[in-house]
């Protein structure tokens, strides 16, 4: 039984090495295959920027989270340019998934930090509607 459990051990400790090497080797040879994808297009994305403004800050990268993806980083004014960059980046046809968790919204950012400024402040939306109830109810008292 011990000579049993010892040949388990052995195996699994030969096996811990090579299933991390064969994850590894695919993340890196996914990364490669990115890196080569942004170097082909490159010319397409130079066409995209003088189209579009508000993409001057946005830049390519090979992401290593999820086994490679193909991602962008920057930021752009709105959610509507994020949209419009999500849709040239998978028009490119990517060998790997499109990454965009590390772009900016300066619109979003900015909704996002009025929202807690006014949480902050104890400050709630003013309605008339409010106000005439609030009166109404106590002058009946």
């Amino acid at each position: 039984m011990k000579s049993t459990k010892r040949k388990l051990i052995i195996v699994l400790l030969c096996l811990v090495p090579v299933a991390f090497f064969s994850v590894w080797h695919s993340q890196l040879m996914n990364v490669y295959r990115v890196q080569k994808h942004i170097s082909r297009v490159m010319p397409l994305w130079q066409e995209f920027q003088r189209k579009n403004r508000g993409f001057e800050q946005v830049r390519f990268y090979s992401y290593t989270d999820g086994g490679g993806m193909f991602s962008a980083i920057g930021e752009v004014a709105t959610d509507a340019d994020r949209a419009k960059l999500r849709a040239f980046m998978e028009s490119t046809n990517p060998p790997r998934p499109v990454y965009l968790g590390g772009l900016r919204v300066l619109e979003l950012e900015e909704k996002i930090k009025a929202e807690q400024d006014a949480a902050a402040n104890g400050s709630q939306p003013f309605s008339s509607e409010t106000n005439r109830t609030s009166s109404a109810a106590g002058s009946r008292r």
